[in-house]
């Protein structure tokens, strides 16, 4: 449950933001209930035995789903180190649940990114658009970065709708990561950037990553 406050009321709902009020956490971190994902014959995707949480199971700020808050794009990567595990489950599905706090690991962080993304949730009047010709997305992180091996690019999604995009590639230069489209991105459409976690690590120390998923919007204006 994402119970954050603004003017209007809940900050998030269940209906128009991509950060859900309250949403059901799956075990196996796919999010097919939460995204209403369905099977080939249509039907919705029912629960399955690798969504519920087993005893020895945890939550924690680097698991997926984790227990982190979320940034201005709905990415949940603001540390607060609550950790949640499952002690133990008797046979009549009675669970005990121990809270704890861990101390913060070495990740890399995002410091911007270029055009600005759209803040979420906003109202239609509030959204910004970026140019229709964009043809690169700039992706600045903390410090010196290199994919974790040669396939850890191949990781990162860019989609527009329900579109899967393949005509992009992904460079890094110091800091940055650029994702360069081989044509100019359409008018008056969305897309959708996911940077995994894992996939770029710090050149300095090998031990050193992503350790959040990250997911970006962007509106292209008409």
């Amino acid at each position: 449950m994402e119970g954050n406050w603004n003017a209007f009321g809940f900050k998030y709902d269940n209906s128009y933001t991509s950060t859900k009020f309250i949403s059901a956490l799956e075990a196996d971190g796919k999010d097919e209930i939460l995204n209403y994902l369905t099977m080939g014959s249509g039907n919705k995707i029912s629960y399955d035995p690798k969504d519920y949480y087993l005893a020895g199971d945890q939550i924690t700020p680097e698991t997926y789903p984790n227990t982190n808050g979320y940034d201005a794009y709905g990415n949940a990567t603001v540390y607060n180190g609550l950790a949640i595990t499952v002690a133990s489950i008797s046979e009549t599905g009675e669970a005990v649940i121990r809270l704890s706090y861990e101390e913060p690991t070495n990740s890399l962080s995002i410091e911007s990114v270029t055009p600005e993304p759209v803040i979420v949730p906003c109202r239609e009047s509030e959204i910004v658009t970026i140019p229709a010709d964009t043809q690169e997305i700039t992706v600045t992180f903390d410090r010196m970065i290199a994919a974790v091996d040669e396939d850890s690019f191949s990781k990162i999604i860019v989609a527009s709708g329900n579109q899967l995009l393949d005509e992009y590639h992904v460079v890094t230069d110091g800091r940055e990561m650029r994702i360069v489209f081989d044509e100019a991105l359409e008018s008056n459409c969305d897309y959708t950037l996911v940077i995994p976690a894992g996939v770029v690590k710090s050149t300095e120390s090998q031990s050193v990553r992503n350790n959040f998923n990250s997911i970006f919007g962007f509106i292209t204006g008409v």
